[in-house]
């Protein structure tokens, strides 16, 4: 039980210093239509996951540090709900519905790729 708390934990680690740095080199990237670092991490956490969920059935400790660990901190929930809200509260009601759309049919697709992958 220990093992999965460490590798959930090591996996937390490494996702969030990825998802902090796609957030600063996503800032070159400001005068974008919708934010893209959020879809960037949410993107690539998707497919990892898609990934993870196969391999987990070989090794759970894979899915421990993969899965839960590295793409739970990685992807981010509510950052996207927010900068959804921000842009309606900006009265940006175009953005905020291309950019819930985009989000959910992308990650849901790249989900769906990453759980069809052989490796």
């Amino acid at each position: 039980m220990i093992t999965s708390f460490l590798f959930v934990g090591l996996g937390g680690f490494i996702g969030s210093i990825i998802r902090y740095a796609v957030a600063q080199w996503s800032k070159s990237f400001s005068n974008l239509y919708i934010p893209i670092a959020t879809l960037t991490v949410n993107s690539i956490g998707s497919l990892l996951l898609g990934v993870f969920i196969h391999t987990s059935l070989i090794n759970p400790n894979i899915y421990s540090f993969f899965g839960i660990g590295l793409c739970g901190s990685l992807t981010t929930f509510s950052t996207f709900i927010w900068e959804t809200l921000d842009l309606l509260l900006n009265k940006e009601l175009k953005k905020a519905v291309v950019y819930t759309v985009v989000q959910v049919v992308i990650c849901f697709i790249f989900v769906a790729i990453g759980y069809h992958l052989q490796f």
